[in-house]
């Protein structure tokens, strides 16, 4: 059986720790809603907030303080995003942490480690599911090039585990700062 998942990568984010996506941002991802299953038979969110963001961005939830959900079958994952972000800090590759502390990127092996479970993830969801996720989740999958602000569709063939990727569409670019 072949499935449709839709992976939404956040738009322009501020900077520091766990950052939020900015003004531009939200518009950035809102722009991407018609490209998006009108009724997404699950809905992912990392747990960063600009995960959150993105998921706010496109009605899924409301998020203020705490998470109220606007969609019926969501849920939350770091599998897909967490809160520490890929940044390139005075020309250096650096992984920055949720509280603000940073460590060199070749120390950090989250995202190699995240790959299998990614994958498998991709595998467990239902047809038309939507993902908000950032670009270190389209990286897990071997898309180096990811676009902040775009969808993604990843059509998954169950029978082999194989899938392809394709960008549907961007509203934001590749960031040069970030890893």
């Amino acid at each position: 059986m072949t499935k449709r998942v839709y992976i939404v990568t956040h738009g322009d984010k501020e900077t520091g720790a766990n950052p939020n996506m900015t003004p531009v941002g939200f518009s950035q991802v809102q722009a991407l809603q018609n490209r998006l299953p009108s009724q997404p038979s699950m809905v992912l969110v990392g747990t960063g907030r600009r995960h959150l963001d993105v998921a706010t961005a496109l009605g899924y939830i409301t998020c203020h303080r705490s998470v109220r959900l606007r969609h019926p079958d969501t849920r939350f994952t770091p599998v897909v995003g967490g809160p520490e972000s890929l940044e390139k800090i005075k020309g250096e590759d650096l992984i920055l942490l949720a509280d603000g502390a940073t460590l060199p990127r070749n120390l950090y092996t989250g995202t190699e480690d995240g790959a299998q479970s990614m994958i498998q993830l991709l595998l467990t969801l239902p047809d038309n599911s939507v993902i908000c996720a950032g670009r270190p989740s389209m990286i897990l999958l071997g898309k180096k090039d990811a676009k902040s602000a775009a969808v993604y569709r990843v059509t998954v063939n169950n029978g082999d585990g194989v899938f392809h990727i394709a960008e549907v569409v961007a509203t934001g670019v590749s960031e040069p700062r970030t890893v």
